[in-house]
């Protein structure tokens, strides 16, 4: 056997929305072979929409586009998949409520001037987002940067921890005030605390999952462009790590079960199918051996989203000292990084 020998296995993956089938190559790997069976995860989603792979060397656009939209529908959605039902008491009302999910907004409270979007993503938003994960447990969280209707930039946050809107709020004030928002609003409205912050939790949606990414994936307005990354996600929920098993014959009786249980959701295409399931469907259909599977994975993103946000900074920067694990660029990231 030759050293360019290899074979391609076929692989299940077990997803929150459904099961994937393709097959992976294992062996040296060839460049013929290689584009059309040792898929990636993004490869396999291009070839479920139809889309189109951005080309080596692309500049960010500055706005959602659409492989932009499914990535942050990936990382939503497995954001769902790893959060649980959590119970807060409401101090104010006197009263306990669940949620499972949390929105923060963030705001600056002053114009922004000559500062630059990228300038405000690896300082501010960069500093919080370490501070909330070492503090109050943001290990697991979505960015998204849109602009206001007066130029500034502002972020949603959407995260599976509850933290006090008031620890929010001050920790953000003294983020931005590194670059003298808070100071130049004092000097105008005489208050030194800006209500920069809105935090709510979404509970009674039927389709959770829809609604975040409709939400958080929507397109700036026309001419409103970010500079640099429009969006982020704790490292965890890129989908780097999945829930697969080699196909053996035991799984290929079961995954045959489900295709005949529910034909009509099956898509088919050159290099892989895809089999949709509802929450529903999804119960009914994984347990036992699959569901180990996928919990082992829920595990894994779940613990390696708390060692990201617990562990030393990687890039510590000259002007603010923080590191970076927010999928932002520091300050001292090497010349030519996009924002």
């Amino acid at each position: 056997m030759t050293d360019t020998a290899g074979l391609k296995v076929p692989v299940l993956q077990i997803q929150p929305w459904g099961l994937l089938l393709y097959q992976r190559w294992e062996g040296p790997r060839r460049r013929h072979i290689h584009q059309f069976t040792d898929r990636s995860i993004e490869g396999i989603d291009r070839d479920l929409d139809n889309g189109k792979k951005k080309p080596p060397g692309g500049t960010y656009s500055g706005d959602m586009g659409r492989d932009a939209a499914r990535n942050i529908k990936r990382a939503i959605n497995t954001l769902l998949a790893i959060s649980t039902e959590k119970e807060v008491f409401n101090h104010r009302l006197g009263s306990t409520y669940k949620f499972r999910l949390s929105f923060i907004t963030l705001t600056l409270p002053s114009p922004q001037g000559s500062i630059s979007d990228k300038e405000i993503k690896r300082g501010p938003l960069r500093m919080f987002i370490q501070k909330m994960g070492r503090r109050y447990g943001m290990y697991n969280y979505v960015w998204k940067a849109e602009k206001q209707k007066n130029g500034n930039i502002h972020f949603h946050i959407t995260t599976d921890v509850y933290i006090p809107w008031i620890k929010i709020r001050d920790n953000w004030n003294d983020f931005i005030n590194k670059l003298g928002f808070v100071d130049r609003y004092q000097e105008k409205h005489g208050k030194k605390t800006p209500n920069s912050t809105d935090v709510h939790s979404v509970r009674n949606v039927k389709d959770l999952a829809a609604y975040m990414v409709k939400y958080m994936a929507k397109k700036n307005k026309e001419g409103q462009k970010i500079e640099g990354k429009v969006w982020g996600c704790s490292k965890n929920l890129t989908g780097r790590d999945r829930a697969e098993t080699v196909i053996d014959a035991e799984t290929a009786d079961w995954v045959n079960e489900v295709i005949s249980k529910y034909p009509e959701n099956v898509i088919d295409r050159d290099y892989c199918s895809f089999v949709r399931l509802n929450q529903e469907q999804w119960k009914a259909v994984i347990t036992g051996r699959w569901k180990a599977i996928y919990d082992d994975w829920i595990t894994r993103v779940r613990e390696k989203g708390k060692r990201d946000a617990l562990s030393p900074p990687r890039h510590p920067g000259p002007r603010f000292g923080a590191g970076c694990r927010s999928g932002l660029a520091g300050p001292a990231a090497p010349a030519g990084g996009k924002g």
